[in-house]
């Protein structure tokens, strides 16, 4: 768990700890499960109700092959069992570059 933190630190330490708002400087809402958007609009505090943890799952899961590159879409299945294996490609993170979350 250090050694997350660490590279969490490194990553935003790259942005100079940038907390920039505005739509442009956030994740998609687009697929975005109901009980993130509860916990995102309580500034991240309390639990959420979830009272399907299946549902969340499988929605959690289509939102972030929602949240995916346009190059990494195509290969994404939308099952809650899959786990891509870490791989190199062409192709850039832009979209997921959003310092401060």
């Amino acid at each position: 768990f250090r050694n997350l933190l660490k590279v969490y630190f490194r990553l935003e330490e790259s942005s100079n700890f940038a907390n920039r708002k505005g739509a442009a400087h956030t994740l998609s809402s687009k697929c975005r499960p109901e009980a993130i958007h509860w916990w995102i609009s309580r500034a991240r505090t309390g639990r959420p109700p979830i009272p399907d943890i299946d549902k969340f799952s499988n929605d959690f899961w289509t939102w972030w092959c929602e949240l995916q590159p346009a190059w990494r879409k195509g290969s994404m299945p939308k099952t809650a069992e899959f786990v891509p294996a870490p791989r190199m490609v062409a192709g850039g993170w832009t979209e997921l570059n959003k310092p401060g979350l």
